[in-house]
């Protein structure tokens, strides 16, 4: 009996590590609004709806006032016009995915 226990354990072990990875995300963002029609001042929300397997999200937006976020949904106003990238990091346990877009805000 103890060898057969002593011969399961690993095998035990090491499942519950597989599961407890997780799956690598597959990030996605959308906006509430047209990407390409988004003006100075607009509050424009950043949704995740189209992530996969995400857990926690982080946002970095490198405009005039680089801004990170966190959160599945945020809602962002950009103070000037030009082309702004917009990053997001998702991760799920120790798996972690990213993907950005340059947007272009208007006056």
């Amino acid at each position: 009996m103890k060898k057969s226990i002593l011969f399961i354990l690993p095998f035990v072990v090491f499942i519950i590590a597989i599961q407890s990875c997780g799956k690598t995300p597959l990030p996605c963002f959308t906006t509430d609004v047209d990407i390409d029609s988004i003006h100075v001042y607009q509050p424009v929300t950043f949704l995740t709806v189209c992530t996969r397997d995400g857990k926690d999200f982080s946002w970095e937006f490198y405009d005039n006032d680089d801004s990170i976020e966190f959160g599945r949904v945020v809602v962002k106003k950009f103070s000037d016009t030009g082309n702004v990238k917009v990053y997001l990091q998702v991760t799920n346990g120790n798996k972690i995915a990213s993907t950005s877009k340059i947007i272009r805000v208007l006056p």
